[in-house]
């Protein structure tokens, strides 16, 4: 069950909620867990795509007042994967580290908790990354929306011939159709990191 401090920064986060506001109390009385979708660590189609990043629905795409985006190139139901998050798996300490080098310059950094709940960080700042030079990921590609995003992320630990490896992959909210940019929420905000994002509006999208 959520605490209610998280419950209440997320009802005050809705500031378009004029009327009928839930009461804290009713959110916590009526929640229930989602259940996560299972994903077999020995999945060998999976584990190739991770690996070799040839996914099969999503394209990069100029997305008009974007710059570079993706979008599904065919149709998607939900709960299915549509890519990993890829990049470089290393500490949040060795992260938060790169993170205060990084300056003015977009952050590529994705933290997470691992299998053991050790605290990682996926860094796919450097593009393109060294272990596929040819290729472009798409998770790094897709754009954020906090209202309209129709992805999420989920750990996984999959088990390759080299050992477990943990990663996040990038699953379905919905069904998706044909040319639907594929949106998920980075989730940070205006105020997050000392308010550094204050003047970027596009984090309330």
């Amino acid at each position: 069950m959520p605490q209610e401090a998280r419950v209440k920064r997320a009802i005050e986060r809705e500031t378009a909620w004029t009327t009928n506001v839930p009461f804290i109390k009713d959110v916590l009385l009526l929640w229930e867990p989602c259940d996560e979708p299972s994903v077999d660590p020995d999945d060998v189609l999976l584990i190739n795509c991770v690996t070799q990043q040839k996914w099969k629905g999503p394209a990069i795409k100029q997305i008009e007042g974007k710059g570079k985006g993706v979008i599904a190139t065919m149709t998607f139901k939900k709960n299915q994967i549509v890519c990993d998050y890829h990049g470089e798996i290393i500490s949040k300490q060795e992260g938060e580290q790169r993170l205060e080098t990084l300056n003015e310059e977009p952050s590529y950094l994705f933290f997470f908790k691992g299998k053991a709940g050790e605290p990682l960080c996926i860094d796919a700042q450097k593009h393109p990354c060294d272990c596929h030079p040819d290729q472009d990921t798409y998770g790094r590609r897709m754009n954020h929306s906090r209202r309209n995003c129709n992805l999420r992320p989920q750990r996984v630990s999959l088990n390759l011939q080299d050992g477990a490896r943990e990663c996040v992959v990038l699953l379905t909210l919905r069904d998706i159709g044909v040319n639907e940019e594929l949106l998920w929420d980075y989730g940070i905000r205006r105020s997050s990191f000392g308010g550094e994002g204050s003047d970027l509006p596009w984090l309330d999208d």
